[in-house]
């Protein structure tokens, strides 16, 4: 007996993508990294820190700003926030 299965693959490319894959690699475990525009979106609604200290080096992103997420600022409605994001920063909130 033969089992034929459809696979897709899919492939993202661009600079997004690799600016997407830069950020991911300087987040530590429950780190949420932002870049400079999604800070300037949410930054009246979350606490941001500037990362200052380059986990993984890459050559050609020497000039690339990114921001830890620290906490929801006191007061800021989160009704647009992914749920997922929103617990994940409510548990740093409690420690």
């Amino acid at each position: 007996m033969w089992v034929v299965r459809d696979v897709s693959e899919f492939s993202a490319l661009g600079d997004a993508t690799d600016v997407c894959k830069y950020l991911q690699e300087q987040a530590g475990a429950g780190e949420v990294i932002i870049s400079q525009a999604t800070f300037e979106s949410v930054s009246d609604i979350w606490e941001c820190e500037r990362c200052t200290e380059i986990v993984r080096e890459k050559k050609g992103y020497e000039d690339v700003v990114f921001y830890r997420v620290v906490k929801r600022k006191k007061g800021s409605s989160t009704a647009l926030i992914d749920d997922e994001l929103l617990a994940l920063l409510a548990a740093d909130e409690d420690d």
